[in-house]
């Protein structure tokens, strides 16, 4: 086993321990440790910081971004659009709507990837979908999206492309300067709850 599997699925097993412990917590549900571990190992959690860019360029409304930071790094500086819920407080009630539902793509994202991971770790153990993670967090964002490097002359032209799509959306962003001063948080969508069927209930006194 990859010592990057190793690191995910003990990130994965420490999440459930924390559930366990956290003062206010959803109703649990029990997953077996193997599909844990299947889902601790699934990297396509992982959206990099190209997509995450279109996502905001083009105002897609199906994306909604998670700063886990804290609130004061937040102030600083996050992702435009982004919301604010700290690592520690994904599971509050009033942020369900955010983290367990099946209209929207959520996107976790910290300083690096480790914050993220916990948060989406934790929501896998409750088994939550459609959580992703913004693969390197906002030091990719800075490296990739605000300062794109120039490629080598020997690059390929797709490494070309990327590089024009990049220079584009570090202007979009406001290039280095955007590392200095907080991005406005405009107010993400509210997501719809999860419609939860109701069992039909048998008629008292059995059919006629």
């Amino acid at each position: 086993m990859k010592t990057t599997d190793k690191f995910f699925i003990g990130l994965l097993l420490f999440g459930a321990v924390w559930l366990l412990l956290a003062p206010s917590k959803p109703e649990l549900k029990e997953i077996p440790l193997k599909d844990l571990v299947q889902e601790a190992t699934q990297y396509d959690r992982y959206v990099s910081t190209d997509e995450v860019a279109k996502a905001i360029m083009s105002n897609d409304p199906s994306v909604i971004l998670i700063d886990v930071r804290s609130p004061e790094a937040y102030k600083k500086y996050t992702l435009p659009g982004a919301i604010n819920i700290p690592v520690d407080s994904i599971l509050n009630d009033q942020y369900a709507d955010y983290v367990n539902q099946d209209v929207y793509k959520t996107v976790f994202f910290s300083n690096g990837s480790s914050e993220a991971n916990r948060a989406w770790s934790i929501c896998a153990s409750l088994g939550y979908k459609n959580n992703y993670v913004m693969k390197g967090g906002l030091n990719e964002w800075i490296r990739t999206i605000i300062r794109p490097e120039k490629p080598a002359e020997w690059s390929s032209e797709g490494d070309f492309d990327l590089y024009e799509f990049r220079k584009g959306a570090s202007r979009f962003f406001g290039g280095a300067n955007a590392s200095g001063s907080a991005e406005p948080a405009a107010p993400a969508p509210a997501p719809r709850p999860i419609a939860h069927k109701k069992k039909k209930q048998a008629a008292a006194g059995g059919c006629e």
